[in-house]
């Protein structure tokens, strides 16, 4: 094979899998790798996820991945921010207009530990510590542009301590009740997908929304 084939053949413009040819623009190949991967971790877990695994499931070359991702650990990265995006838009959709602070931290609360339950495989890897030297205080809110993971992964935070700060006398005891409130929710969280809390087979949103009122508080 020449230079000029392989490099060709490489790209994601085009890989035909069995009878049907599959296309990407470069932008979206990123986008089908990311949803591949969380898909085969469902299924077979980290130990079963890899570079190749998702280029085969997607139908590019085995090369293709490698314009987006360096490594197994940059795709599960990428899988993990694609994660906490999904949570913030969860958490975000929850919140109904108009509704009080209180009502507005309970949904949030709600969608965190619905989110987890619907995706405990993926929930576990965001905050496993793939990188522990990369992986930054999640309050701070300025990342570089390219640590995807780092940016999507103080977006839920942040939508916690903004929602407490206005009641606050200052940053300080927004931070502490945000810290309590994200710990609280997410120990919930954990628990309920290790099997260690057993939800009511009924009811299950209003025992959550009573669980979580019972110990978060709102200022006022």
């Amino acid at each position: 094979m020449s230079r000029n084939a392989r490099k060709k053949n490489d790209t994601p413009e085009a890989k035909v899998v069995g009878s049907k040819k599959s296309t990407y623009h470069h932008g979206d190949l990123a986008q089908a790798l990311v949803a591949a991967g969380r898909q085969i971790l469902l299924e077979k877990g980290t130990d079963g996820l890899s570079l190749r695994a998702v280029a085969a499931r997607v139908g590019v070359s085995q090369a293709a991945p490698y314009s987006h991702f360096t490594s197994k650990k940059d795709l599960l990265r990428a899988i993990s921010a694609s994660g906490f995006s999904e949570l913030a838009g969860n958490m975000i959709a929850s919140a109904a207009v108009g509704k009080s602070p209180q009502n507005t931290l309970l949904n949030y609360g709600v969608a965190y530990i619905e989110f987890a339950i619907n995706n405990p495989d993926i929930y576990r890897l965001m905050f496993a510590r793939i990188d522990p030297n990369a992986r930054s205080d999640h309050r701070n809110v300025i990342f570089p542009q390219a640590d995807i993971l780092n940016k999507e992964a103080a977006r839920a935070y942040r939508m916690i301590f903004d929602l407490y700060q206005p009641q606050c006398k200052d940053n300080d005891q927004a931070t502490i009740l945000s810290d309590g409130a994200w710990g609280l929710v997410h120990g919930l969280a954990s628990l309920i997908t290790e099997g260690l809390i057993k939800l009511p087979k009924t009811g299950r949103d209003q025992y959550l929304r009573e669980l979580l009122a019972s110990q978060i508080r709102i200022p006022g």
